[in-house]
């Protein structure tokens, strides 16, 4: 069965860019639905909207310049990737 939370399937839609795409996520997706976990080997950051990975982010770059939800907000990666992501474990919180 379909996750209908994102309508783009296995490439992201250009967004104007060379190398840059968008992935547009469904209608009722918000950023709680959103978590990024690494993958086995340490190199990418698998992001994930509720069950299924919507994009891959890499050390060594990657296609997703940013993530668009149903009610037009334009996130790009790395601010998505500051909201979602845990602090490190090492962080010093105050």
């Amino acid at each position: 069965m379909r996750n209908q939370a994102v309508e783009s399937e296995a490439e992201p839609e250009q967004s104007g860019t060379a190398c840059g795409g968008v992935v547009r996520l469904g209608p009722g997706v918000t950023l709680s639905d959103m978590r990024v976990a690494p993958s086995v080997d340490g190199q990418c950051l698998l992001v994930y909207c509720r069950d299924r990975i919507v994009a891959l982010l890499c050390a060594m770059g990657s296609d997703v310049e940013a993530f668009e939800f149903a009610n037009s907000e334009r996130i790009g990666a790395t601010d998505l990737l500051d909201r979602i992501a845990p602090p490190p474990a090492d962080a010093d919180i105050a």
